[in-house]
C-alpha cells in the first residue's frame, strides 16, 4: 500500500547498528535464522526457542539480534559491551564492542568504542579489516560500502582494499549490475535530491537526475522525477511515463502504481516489461506475495491473483494489529499460506480461500515464518503461536512480570 509519495525510500544510507534496547513490553518479533531459533523475552532477559516452543539458549541476555551464518549478537547483563553466541547460547567472540552489525559473507563490522571508528571481524573474532571507516554497511557479493571519512562512499574488498572510491555521498549495495547513486545534499533538508546509476566500475550510467531512484530487482526500476513517478530500464530510458503518483518495488514480477484521476488515487500493477498487467482500479494495493496481493474496493480488502481475478471478495476491514504501545497495519500479505486481515470481531489468519483458521484472538500479530508467528493478547509479553493458533511459548502474565 503507497499512500506517501517518498515512503518507499529504502535506499536511503542508514545502517542499522545492532544497539536494540527492547523495552520490558516491546515487541520482539518473530525471526527464524538458519538453526529455526525464535528469540523470546522472560523478565527483561532475551533468550531463544526451536520451532516446538522448547527454550534451547536461556533468557539470560540484556539485547541480543537474530542469528545469522550461525551466529547472533548478544550482550549479557553486566556489561554494554557486545558480542557474539553460538546456538548453544555460548558466546564465540567475547563482549568488547559498543556496536556490532550482523555476520555477512563470513564478517562482521564492529565498533570498539560509542564515537571510534568500524572495522571487520570473522567468525573466530579475528581482526580482517582494521577500523579506519566511519560508518559502513554489511558485505555483499564480496564488497562492503564505507565511509573512510565522513562525506564520500567507497567499496572495499574483504581485505579491505578499495576497489572502487566514488565522489557521491550515497551509494548504494553492488547488487546488480546498476548501483544507485545521490550527489552531494541529498539528504539535507531543503535541497534537492538528484538520483543516477553506475556500474560496478564507478561509471555513471544513468546521470543523476532523477528526484528518487530503487535499485533495480528486474530489468526495470520505479523512478521518480520533477515529483512524478515511471519506471526506467538500465539505460536510463523511460518505460513507464514520469506521469504516475505512487510506484513501488517489484514483488514476484508486479509492481504497484498509483495515479490521481479527478478526486481519486487509484492503484494498478504493471509487470516487468512496463505494461499494465492489472489497470488502475482500486483505492489501495499491497504488493503480491505467494501468487496474491490486498487491493481495496469501497472501503474493504480482498486479494487478487495476477491476473487481477478477485480471488477473496473484498470483505475485510482496515482494522489496526497492534499492541496499546506500538498499533500497526493489518499484515494484508500472505506468508506460509496464511494472511492477516480484519474482522468486525477483530484481526484474524485467513487461507488461500479466504477461510477463518484462527479466529480474532489477539491485540498484535505477526506473519508466519518457519511454522511459527509471534502474537501478543495483552495478558502475557510476545508469545509465539503454530498454524491452528495453539500456543507452543508463551510469557508469564503481564502482571506478574517485575
Amino acid at each position: 500500500m503507497r499512500q506517501s509519495k517518498y515512503q518507499i525510500m529504502a535506499v536511503l544510507w542508514i545502517v542499522t547498528i545492532i544497539t536494540v534496547s527492547v523495552a520490558m513490553i516491546t515487541v520482539v518479533h518473530a525471526a527464524l535464522s538458519e538453526s529455526h531459533l525464535y528469540r523470546i523475552k522472560t523478565d527483561g532477559l532475551i533468550g531463544f526457542i526451536d520451532q516446538t516452543g522448547r527454550v534451547v539458549i536461556k533468557p539470560v541476555f540484556r539485547d541480543a539480534s537474530d542469528f545469522s551464518e550461525g551466529l547472533a549478537a548478544a550482550r549479557p547483563i553486566n556489561t554494554d559491551k557486545w558480542g557474539f553466541i553460538d546456538i548453544t547460547g555460548n558466546f564465540v567472540i567475547t563482549p568488547q564492542y559498543a556496536a556490532v552489525w550482523n555476520f555477512s559473507e563470513g564478517l562482521a563490522a564492529v565498533r570498539s568504542e560509542a564515537q571510534g571508528r568500524v572495522g571487520f571481524i570473522d567468525n573466530t573474532g579475528k581482526v580482517a579489516i582494521p577500523a579506519r571507516y566511519s560508518d559502513v554497511r554489511s558485505f555483499s557479493n564480496g564488497r562492503a560500502a564505507v565511509r573512510i571519512e565522513d562525506t564520500r562512499v567507497a567499496f572495499i574488498d574483504k581485505t579491505g582494499t578499495v576497489v572502487l572510491q566514488t565522489s557521491f555521498e550515497y551509494a548504494g549495495d553492488m547488487q546488480g549490475e546498476l548501483i544507485p547513486f545521490a550527489l552531494e545534499g541529498a539528504f539535507r533538508v531543503g535541497e534537492k535530491r538528484y538520483w543516477g546509476f553506475m556500474n560496478s566500475s564507478g561509471k555513471i550510467i544513468i546521470d543523476p537526475v532523477l528526484d528518487f531512484a530503487m535499485p533495480f530487482r528486474e530489468n526495470i526500476t520505479p523512478a521518480a522525477k520533477n515529483g512524478k513517478f515511471g519506471f526506467i530500464d538500465k539505460d536510463g530510458r523511460v518505460v513507464v511515463a514520469f506521469e504516475f503518483d505512487n510506484a513501488s518495488a517489484f514483488s514476484e514480477g508486479m509492481a504497484v502504481i498509483g495515479k490521481k484521476i479527478g478526486n481519486n488515487l487509484l492503484y494498478g500493477f504493471v509487470d516487468t516489461g512496463g505494461k499494465f498487467a492489472i489497470s488502475l482500479q482500486f483505492e489501495a494495493a499491497c504488493g503480491f506475495h505467494e501468487g496474491l496481493a490486498a487491493v481495496k474496493v469501497n472501503g474493504c480488502w480482498g486479494f487478487i491473483d495476477k491476473a487481477g481475478n478477485m480471488v477473496i471478495q473484498p470483505q475485510y476491514l482496515n482494522r489496526l494489529s497492534g499492541t496499546p504501545w506500538k498499533p500497526v497495519s493489518p499484515l494484508l500479505e500472505f506468508r506460509e499460506g496464511l494472511a492477516v486481515v480484519g474482522t468486525e470481531m477483530g484481526n484474524a489468519y485467513i487461507n488461500y480461500s479466504g477461510d477463518i483458521v484462527i479466529p480474532p484472538s489477539f491485540l498484535w500479530y505477526g506473519s508466519f515464518s518457519g511454522g511459527l508467528a509471534s502474537v501478543f493478547d495483552g495478558q502475557h509479553t510476545i508469545g509465539y503461536i503454530d498454524k491452528l493458533g495453539n500456543y507452543v511459548w508463551k510469557n508469564k502474565p503481564l502482571g506478574l512480570i517485575k
